[in-house]
C-alpha cells in the first residue's frame, strides 16, 4: 500500500472527485484494511482515503456500468485492460510505446489513480495537480 508523499498528495488533490467513489469500495472483494491513513501534506497531519489498487480498478469497472450503461462483460474488462496498456504506452510521452508512465509514477496505486483520472474525469496529473485536459 502506498503512504508516500505523492500518493497522498494526489488523492488529497482527487479528493472531490473521488468522494462518490469512498463509501461504495470500503473493505470489499479482498481490499480489506483501513479506509482513512494518516498522512502530512506541506507539514500539516490529514486523515485521506488512499484508495488501493483493486478499489481504483474496481471504480472504472462501476464507471463503465453506470455512465456507459451497461454492464461489463469479461471481453469488456480485457478491452478496458488493452486501453490502459494504450495509456501507459503514450499518455506522458508524446511517441507511443517509447516510455511509460511507470517513470512518472511509483507504485500500482499511483499508476492506476492516474489512469481512473483520465478516464473517468479526463484530467492529468502534473506533479502538483490534477489539471483538465485539453
Amino acid at each position: 500500500m502506498d503512504k508516500t508523499d505523492k500518493y497522498i498528495r494526489m488523492c488529497y488533490e482527487a479528493r472531490k472527485e473521488l468522494k462518490p467513489y469512498l463509501r461504495k469500495h470500503r473493505d470489499s472483494d479482498g481490499c480489506i484494511g483501513p479506509d482513512f491513513e494518516m498522512g502530512s501534506l506541506d507539514g500539516v497531519d490529514i486523515l485521506i482515503w488512499l484508495p488501493k489498487q483493486c478499489q481504483l480498478q474496481r471504480m472504472l469497472g462501476d464507471y463503465i456500468a453506470s455512465e456507459l450503461e451497461f454492464v461489463p462483460s469479461d471481453y469488456d474488462i480485457k478491452c478496458a485492460f488493452l486501453d490502459f496498456i494504450d495509456w501507459m504506452g503514450k499518455q506522458y510521452h508524446n511517441d507511443p510505446f517509447t516510455c511509460v508512465p511507470t517513470n512518472n509514477f511509483d507504485s500500482g496505486e499511483q499508476l492506476w489513480l492516474a489512469f481512473v483520472m483520465q478516464e473517468i474525469f479526463n484530467k492529468k496529473w502534473d506533479d502538483e495537480k490534477w489539471k483538465i485536459e485539453s
